[in-house]
C-alpha cells in the first residue's frame, strides 16, 4: 500500500498536481472509476481555490481585525496623562 502511495505523489508531482491530490486519492468513495475520478478533481479544485484566496487575502496586506477584549485601554490612559504632564 505504501508503495502504491509513493507511485501515486510521484505521479502526481509529474502531473504538477498537489500532494493533496495523493492524500485523496485513498479517501475518495464511487461506485465507478469514474465517479472516483471525478470526486478527486472536484475535491483538489475546490483545495485550489481555498489555497488561492488564503493566498491573496495574505499578499493583499489588508489590516488585522482586531476585537474590541485585544485592545489594552490602560496603554491608552497611561500615554494621556503622560502627554498631558509633558505640556
Amino acid at each position: 500500500m505504501a508503495d502504491l502511495e509513493k507511485s501515486i505523489a510521484t505521479c502526481c508531482k509529474q502531473l504538477k498536481l498537489s500532494t493533496n491530490f495523493a492524500e485523496q486519492a485513498f479517501e475518495q468513495k464511487g461506485d465507478t472509476p469514474q465517479e472516483c475520478l471525478l470526486n478527486l478533481l472536484t475535491n483538489e479544485i475546490e483545495y485550489r481555490t481555498a489555497k488561492r484566496k488564503s493566498k491573496f487575502l495574505n499578499t493583499a496586506g489588508f489590516p488585522r481585525r482586531y476585537r474590541v477584549e485585544e485592545f489594552r485601554t490602560d496603554e491608552i490612559i497611561s500615554r494621556k496623562t503622560s502627554a498631558s504632564k509633558a505640556c
